[in-house]
Order: C-alpha cells, then sequence, then structure tokens
C-alpha cells in the first residue's frame, strides 16, 4: 500500500501524519508498550514508539494519537 507522510511544525505542536494502514481502536492504547506490534504488514521491533513515549515523558512533552483504520494515522506532540 502506497501512502504519503507530512510533517509540520506550529505553535509548539509537531504533527506526523500518514495516509497508510492506520491502526485500529482497539489496539492503540498498546502503541506504546515496549515489543508490541499492531500488525505483520512489515518488519520492526515494536520498540521505536516505546523510546518515543520515554523521551516525551522526560521532556514533558504531550503526545497523542488518533488514527482511523485504513486511511490515516496522526501523532501530535505539544511542546
Amino acid at each position: 500500500m502506497k501512502g504519503e507522510i507530512n510533517i509540520s511544525l506550529e505553535n509548539n505542536f509537531l504533527v506526523i501524519e500518514d495516509t497508510g494502514i492506520g491502526i485500529s481502536e482497539d489496539k492503540l492504547k498498546d502503541i506504546y508498550k515496549r515489543y508490541y506490534r499492531a500488525t505483520d504488514e512489515q518488519g520492526g521491533f515494536g520498540i521505536g514508539l516505546n523510546i518515543v513515549n520515554h523521551i516525551c515523558k522526560r521532556y514533558n512533552i504531550k503526545i497523542s494519537v488518533k488514527s482511523k483504520e485504513k486511511f490515516f494515522t496522526r501523532f501530535t506532540l505539544k511542546f
């Protein structure tokens, strides 16, 4: 599946959004767990979002995610 990645930084908000496979609602609660992988679609070890989450906590950055399966995923970081 082809998709696009859009990144924007404005008014203390960093937004990273893709038009990919999305994440189902029931799996969103687990995406920051170490070694968690929501799909078998592509390679990876399931540690990337865990590391991002730890960095955000360390520097008091609020991270949120919104996703719609088969359409998009959007991460918003508020500094």
